[in-house]
């Protein structure tokens, strides 16, 4: 079982592996507590900068893939990330990156 709070704070409590009867009628397990932070917006930055705001932010680059910027705005830096800039994850969570490439016609 996991509560989270509005304060962000989170508590697991359990084992995925037990179930309840009614034999069961108290039992305790020591819960521990997951700290959420929110990902950073890194789209823009290079590759480089990048990893460095995701480090920063107490999580870790995950994938980095590259995908065609038919409008060019974001050739050679960051034009995505996973999850997106916002998003509340667990410390430690990875943070995929899309780099921009330049299309092999003209850019507009």
């Amino acid at each position: 079982m996991q509560l989270t709070f509005s304060d962000g704070t989170t508590y697991v409590f359990g084992e995925k592996t037990r179930t309840l009867t009614e034999k069961i009628v108290h039992q305790q397990t020591p819960f521990t507590t997951v700290s959420q932070t929110k990902v950073p917006n890194v789209i823009d930055q290079t590759e480089a900068a990048a990893k460095a705001s995701v480090r920063a932010a107490g999580l870790v680059p995950g994938r980095v893939t590259h995908e065609v910027d038919a409008r060019c705005e974001h050739v050679g830096v960051v034009l995505r990330e996973v999850p997106g800039p916002g998003a509340t994850v667990d410390n430690g969570s990875a943070v995929d990156l899309v780099i921009g490439d330049e299309p092999k016609t003209a850019c507009p």
